[in-house]
């Protein structure tokens, strides 16, 4: 065994503690002065989570931004690169799911490199080209950004993010060192503000990252021990969320399952197919990739199981349902929260099943999924077994 850990920009993760007080000991610590706040419109709408961290920054905060979209599209990308050229800002604050946090972190990354167009944010390298631990050149004045995470998505512990280019309608998965946040704030309540099905089947996007990891022929001690330790808490966590949903203990221990299930990557190891399907499927179908991830990963790990049978025995056992299938097991577990388990029952057409194996086919991490995937005709047959 061989390989190397690269440590990612991430300075520090607070958790357990109100966001509020978090950003605010943050800011206070870089001595950021202008500090701007980037949501969704729904949670502007409910204002206390925002209204409570911009109290706590007081003459810290210098604007806020609060008509970001799902899916991270150019133009919500550009607006924020915009405004925080306008202020002259320190620190950029994404409060929000993964599509929040992705813009966020693609407007950073454009503003390190002084990108100022699409096509510039689209020339971005591959995230699985990448070195996470390298520092770009910089200047001072390049805001860095703390992610208070509302979802499991994840994002907010990743150098890599996708954008949408509305005008052709692609979307672009892409990396760079400082897409990763200075810091995470990770506050169970700010977790309340998101639709319970929504939350769930992030939930469900979280196990994906750790299930794929730990099934993976690359995987390692490091990695395999907090994949199996984010299945074991996010299966417990989200059993007991949905029957508590307010449980702030269940939550914070789903953030940690969320933390860990994608701690692997630092040491080079990736997910599979699982992934890259779930996110074009997403996208061009116009499902949440929590919901598509609960119907494709069972499907993924039925199809691969001929490669890593062993260490998909290992992935049932760390869920709690040791001797069952990976597959069954995932699916057990998306049943028990509320989530459909197969395409047809999210509304999926299967006429776009030929555009999503061909896009997916295209992904890098499809390319180190366990059993070889050598054509989109692999992927459409994923695709049936998930409908």
């Amino acid at each position: 065994m061989n390989g190397i850990f690269r440590n990612s920009k991430i300075e520090r993760v607070y958790f357990g503690r109100p966001a509020g007080e978090a950003v605010a000991e943050e800011a206070a610590l870089t001595e950021a002065t202008r500090v701007l706040l980037l949501t969704n419109q729904s949670l502007a709408r409910e204002a206390k989570l925002i209204e409570s961290i911009a109290t706590a920054l007081g003459w810290r905060h210098a604007g806020r931004l609060t008509s970001l979209k799902s899916q991270s599209p150019s133009a919500d990308v550009l607006a924020v690169m915009q405004l925080a050229r306008d202020t002259h800002a320190h620190l950029l604050v994404a409060i929000g799911g993964g599509s929040v946090i992705d813009t966020v972190k693609v407007a950073v990354a454009g503003l390190v490199d002084g990108r100022k167009t699409v096509a510039d944010l689209a020339a971005l390298p591959p995230y699985n080209q990448v070195d996470q631990s390298a520092w770009p050149a910089m200047s001072k004045s390049t805001p860095r950004l703390i992610a208070v995470p509302t979802t499991l998505s994840s994002a907010e512990f990743s150098w890599g993010a996708s954008f949408v280019d509305e005008s052709i309608n692609q979307k672009y998965a892409l990396g760079h060192p400082l897409m990763a946040p200075q810091a995470v704030v990770l506050d169970p309540a700010a977790t309340l503000t998101a639709p319970d099905d929504l939350f769930l089947g992030t939930g469900l996007k979280a196990i994906d990252h750790a299930a794929e990891r730990l099934a993976s022929h690359l995987g390692n001690p490091f990695s395999d021990a907090c994949a199996a330790e984010a299945l074991g808490l996010l299966d417990r966590a989200l059993r007991r969320i949905k029957q508590e949903p307010t449980d702030l203990a269940a939550r914070l221990d789903a953030q940690t399952g969320t933390w860990l299930s994608v701690a692997g990557q630092m040491s080079g190891v990736p997910v599979g197919a699982s992934h890259p399907i779930g996110r074009t499927l997403s996208f061009i179908a116009d499902v949440p990739h929590g919901a598509t991830s609960a119907a494709i990963q069972p499907a993924v790990m039925r199809w691969n199981t001929p490669a890593n049978a062993a260490r998909q025995a290992r992935i049932a056992a760390a869920l709690g349902q040791p001797g069952a299938s990976a597959a069954d097991a995932i699916a057990a577990l998306a049943t028990a929260v509320g989530l459909p388990v197969r395409l047809r029952d999210l509304g999926v057409d299967r006429a776009c099943f030929p555009e999503v194996a061909k896009v997916s086919f295209e992904q890098g991490s499809i390319r180190t999924n366990p059993r070889p995937i050598n054509a989109p005709d692999d992927i459409l047959e994923i695709l049936e077994l998930a409908w």
